[in-house]
């Protein structure tokens, strides 16, 4: 595929769980119907917030010996969908962000959780929203579901925001904030 196998110290540092993350239960208050589109905890109603969603079908540079995405293309393909992710939530193009204004995103922090196999011909629909926002830092939660509708995948990463020039941290500029907490997550 290109790739050499990772040093041991670099599998060491993925943070990998053997069990799914523990999300909340939906909940339906007393004498209103259940809606989809929110959840209600302790006593209010929260609008579940609107992943940015990216289609892609699993090739076959995407696939080892075992007919399997290989891990990497699959961290290769959340990258695709972060990437994607700015227009939509932002409306800036993460080139523009890097290229232009010198701003950049990298992971600092990753915690994955493989639930299904990818095989080739598989259609993946990738999912990502903004877990958590700080001064400089953004949390992110990837979902990729199959054709099927399984969940496949799960992440959350940490990203920090960096001058390009110096890699040095700085906070998230301001014109970000807006569009990033459209996509917080509750």
């Amino acid at each position: 595929h290109g790739f050499e196998a990772p040093q041991a110290s670099v599998i060491s540092k993925l943070h990998y769980r053997a069990i799914p993350v523990h999300r909340p239960p939906q909940y339906k208050r007393e004498g209103i119907a259940f809606d989809a589109k929110a959840r209600v905890h302790w006593r209010r109603t929260v609008q579940r917030v609107m992943a940015v969603t990216v289609e892609r079908e699993v090739g076959f540079s995407m696939i080892d010996m075992a007919n399997v995405a290989y891990y990497p293309r699959i961290f290769d393909l959340a990258h695709q969908v972060f990437e994607a992710a700015w227009l939509e939530m932002c409306g800036v193009p993460y080139p523009e962000l890097v290229k232009v204004r010198r701003i950049g995103f990298p992971v600092v922090s990753v915690s994955s959780t493989f639930l299904a196999p990818l095989r080739y011909g598989d259609k993946v629909r990738g999912e990502v929203a903004i877990a958590s926002i700080g001064t400089a830092s953004l949390g992110w939660r990837y979902t990729f579901v199959n054709q099927d509708d399984v969940v496949v995948w799960r992440s959350e990463q940490m990203t920090v925001c960096v001058d390009m020039d110096t890699m040095v941290k700085q906070p998230i500029p301001e014109d970000l904030r807006p569009g990033l907490s459209q996509h917080l997550e509750a």
